[in-house]
């Protein structure tokens, strides 16, 4: 990033190819960019987090600690660091804790930050590297199994999924089967994970 300071399209590349989290930010900490790992991180889309700042995702007492991080990039240039736990949307209230990377003004009053959850796991840390360096290839699902990879991508479980469209667990299960091998994966991590990168999920 530091190399690519200042040149758009080489600072587009990186964020689009890094299998690391990254996002990119404005003056007032507002999302501008995020690639699909950082959406697959928060569980939502881009267009979600470009509703959101960096501080909807801090609890209210630890914002003076951003505060304090922001103030120090953009008066250094770059910050690394522990962020003491955030809550991301879409994963339940559950904490995760952020070893961070971040830069000031890699465009004017733009900021990009590259992060690595200490709590992700590393099945799906592995499958986004291998994605983005060897795309599979196109493969269409059906109306019904978008919906049940849009239903997983949520969190539900197959049961929770079986319930929601009222369709048998075994029909969930032979949906995922289907899923698995049309996006040449082999578990839900997989097909959530490149369902997303794809656009085929939210």
């Amino acid at each position: 990033m530091l190399a690519a300071q200042g040149r758009a399209d080489e600072l587009k590349a990186i964020l689009e190819r890094s299998p690391m989290p990254m996002t990119m930010h404005d003056n007032e900490r507002r999302h501008v960019e995020a690639n699909r790992p950082a959406q697959l991180m928060a569980r939502a889309s881009l267009a979600e987090l470009r509703r959101l700042t960096v501080d909807d995702f801090i609890p209210p007492d630890q914002v003076p600690i951003m505060d304090a991080i922001w103030a120090r990039m953009l008066d250094t240039g770059v910050v690394v660091g522990t962020q003491p736990p955030v809550l991301l949307p879409g994963r339940k209230g559950v904490p995760l804790a952020i070893v961070y990377w971040g830069m000031a003004n890699v465009l004017p009053g733009r900021h990009m930050f590259a992060s690595i959850p200490t709590g992700w796991s590393e099945g799906e840390i592995r499958v986004l590297a291998d994605e983005i360096h060897h795309d599979p290839p196109f493969s269409k699902l059906t109306p019904r199994e978008l919906e049940v990879l849009q239903l997983a991508a949520e969190g539900l479980s197959g049961p929770d999924i079986a319930e929601r469209l009222v369709i048998s667990p075994a029909t969930i299960r032979t949906h995922f089967g289907n899923i698995y091998e049309k996006l040449e994966v082999s578990g839900r991590v997989g097909a959530v994970a490149t369902g997303m990168r794809l656009g085929l999920v939210e």
